[in-house]
């Protein structure tokens, strides 16, 4: 009677690095990015800081 969520229900949640890799910068210029505005805002979660993948995608694929 539960319908199991599935991964598209969940926005996935990228650590710096991974950000980094997306984005072909390197993880000092992810943070200078994100503190600049340049990047979405990143998401605290206790004490980790991650950004959602779908923020990413969109700012990625947004024309200048």
């Amino acid at each position: 009677m539960y319908n199991q969520p599935n991964q598209t229900d969940f926005d996935q949640l990228l650590t710096v690095k991974q950000v980094a890799q997306r984005a072909a910068i390197s993880v000092a210029s992810v943070w200078r990015l994100s503190k600049s505005g340049d990047l979405p805002q990143p998401v605290r979660i206790g004490r980790s800081v991650r950004w959602r993948a779908s923020d990413l995608q969109k700012h990625i694929q947004a024309p200048e």
